[in-house]
């Protein structure tokens, strides 16, 4: 049978064509820091880029932003169904507890009322679903990884992609863009005032000479088109004085989300004041410049002071080393472990290195925002681990820092990537650690959680006939979660709570918990391998291991279920309730 050339041909060139288009393609990501090259404005110290000219590209400029934002809500989305943890349900008490919406702002003056989730919370009701008590969390996580992306895109199109992608995939912010607490959100507000600020800083320097270039030769007029275009419509006299009221309003909002939003805030201040320093000859003219970028975010800062920030207290919590809650949030944020010292260490190796060449990049084409990441990377970290106690620090506290992150980390991965040799492996290695790293961590989160409690609360009131009587080894902690998986599941009448030692009866259950990250804690219903004893005496009453509720790694705590039992046991004696299984 004879072969029809041309037959063969329409089978043989769908696939050439196929492997062509792909080559084409990743030729068009890794040369997009040629086509879509970064320069820096003199002036500002910020980067801006030549945009494209041609329709056809509108394509790729929106491919990278679609792409990322779906990856970034698939996982936020596959690790926010499930059990709010602590500080959430504690945050659900307080906004129910309010009298008024004006009355978490004026009212409520503790450090867990993190006060637009608050709000959200009171709206919603005590006993709404965990999905959407989450929801403005998880949509301030996409819009995060956007607002990274688009802050990173004139450094070339390929550090945006970087950036996004370590957006998206980072632990720390996956973590905490599905809980219901204000890190996220103060996270995007100070992604999105920065960007306004990257906008005013170049609108006020092109309002500044407008009078000195009234009788301009025709090509500086040509400059200073060239720099509006680099702008956008906003670099006019018009939007120039928009901007710092929206930029005001843009840090009330980041520090009414959470007070480490001020991180953001200092770095910014002085990163202006640079800025503008090298503008004005004298100071009275910088102090007036500066006034009129910032009169909208001291007004609404110092509102929020007298309000409530000078009333605050604290609640306190597990007493963690400084350096080693700096040192988790490093390497947990790129994928890091949390517990083997060896691979931590090669992550923090991973990010200095990353950042140093990320802000060399920056700071060779002799722009100033370069001083902005130094001070927001070096200064509050050093100021965060030693001026703050032990009970106050979290890797939380870290994630608006370690988020800006992306920026200097994404351009120095177009660096590697678009290298040879050894630069090239370099870039290919730091991707792999990263993403398989958090990948095992965002698959722990997903069956974990933050603790599994209304399973262990089922389990409790399961075999039930009439009251159960609970005891725990923490009066607060425990207490709180465990009336609030109660009324969840309908059994709040079912349950009745008794304080450790305070007993006429033994109770029928002992709920112990431990904190993961609270390894310095001596706790005696675990052996030295992490498990739970089999049994336990309490006040001279034994109770028998019936189920070990494991949490995630970064927030919540385990769960042990122990039923009384009248069996004896010489494992473990308990002498005195009070004294031994004590409030930590």
């Amino acid at each position: 049978m004879t072969r029809d050339p041309a037959n063969s041909m329409k089978r043989e060139l769908p696939p050439e064509m196929l492997r062509k288009d792909i080559r084409a393609w990743w030729s068009r990501i890794v040369s997009g820091h040629i086509q879509h090259r970064a320069e820096m404005d003199h002036q500002t110290g910020s980067l801006r880029c030549h945009r494209p000219g041609n329709s056809a590209s509108t394509f790729h400029l929106l491919l990278p932003f679609v792409l990322m934002m779906a990856a970034a809500a698939t996982i936020r989305w596959s690790v926010i169904r499930n059990d709010l943890w602590l500080d959430e349900v504690w945050s659900m008490h307080l906004a129910s507890e309010a009298d008024s919406p004006w009355a978490i702002f004026t009212s409520i003056h503790h450090d867990n009322n993190h006060h637009l989730c608050t709000l959200w919370l009171r709206l919603i009701g005590e006993q709404a679903d965990p999905i959407w008590c989450r929801l403005p969390s998880l949509i301030a996580g996409v819009l995060g990884v956007v607002l990274i992306g688009i802050l990173t895109w004139p450094a070339g199109r390929l550090a945006a992609i970087c950036a996004m992608s370590l957006a998206s995939t980072s632990t720390l912010l996956v973590q905490y863009s599905t809980e219901a607490r204000g890190y996220s959100l103060a996270l995007m507000f100070a992604l999105a005032a920065h960007w306004t600020l990257r906008r005013y800083l170049g609108a006020s320097a092109l309002d500044s000479d407008s009078d000195a270039n009234t009788h301009a030769p025709a090509n500086n007029v040509s400059n200073r088109s060239h720099v509006a275009s680099h702008l956008g419509r906003s670099a006019t006299p018009t939007g120039s004085r928009a901007l710092p009221l929206l930029f005001g309003v843009l840090c009330l909002l980041g520090a009414a989300s959470h007070l480490t939003f001020l991180q953001y805030y200092f770095a910014a201040v002085y990163w202006s004041t640079a800025v503008v320093r090298s503008r004005h000859s004298n100071l009275l003219e910088t102090t007036v410049s500066l006034l009129k970028l910032h009169w909208g975010a001291l007004s609404g800062l110092g509102m929020l002071y007298f309000l409530d920030v000078r009333h605050l207290h604290f609640g306190g919590g597990p007493q963690l080393d400084a350096v080693r809650v700096l040192w988790n949030a490093v390497s947990v944020f790129l994928g890091g472990p949390l517990n083997d010292s060896v691979f931590k260490a090669i992550y923090l190796c991973l990010m200095l290195g990353g950042v140093s060449m990320g802000l060399w990049q920056i700071s060779r084409q002799r722009g100033q925002e370069w001083k902005f990441f130094a001070c927001l990377f070096l200064l509050f970290i050093v100021c965060r681990v030693f001026l703050f106690p032990a009970s106050m620090l979290f890797e939380r506290y870290f994630v608006v820092i370690l988020g800006f992150t992306c920026i200097p980390l994404g351009i120095a991965l177009e660096k590697l990537l678009t290298g040879r040799g050894i630069h090239l492996i370099a870039g290919i290695a730091a991707l792999w650690l990263i993403f398989i790293g958090n990948i095992d961590h965002v698959h722990i989160l997903r069956e974990r959680g933050r603790g599994q409690y209304q399973p262990a609360i089922q389990l409790l009131t399961a075999d039930a006939e009439e009251l159960v009587s609970v005891s725990s080894d923490h009066p607060f902690r425990n207490r709180l979660l465990i009336e609030h998986y109660a009324r969840a599941i309908g059994k709040e009448d079912q349950i009745q709570y008794q304080d450790l030692g305070d007993w006429h009866t033994p109770p029928d259950w002992m709920i112990c918990h431990q904190v993961p990250r609270d390894t310095d804690a001596p706790v005696h219903w675990l052996d030295k391998f992490g498990n739970g004893r089999s049994r336990i005496r309490v006040c001279g009453f034994e109770y028998r291991l019936e189920a070990h509720y494991r949490a995630g790694e970064l927030s919540g705590c385990d769960w042990l279920c122990y039923r009384l039992t009248n069996h004896p046991s010489d494992q473990l004696t308990v002498r005195s309730g009070r004294e031994e299984l004590s409030q930590r």
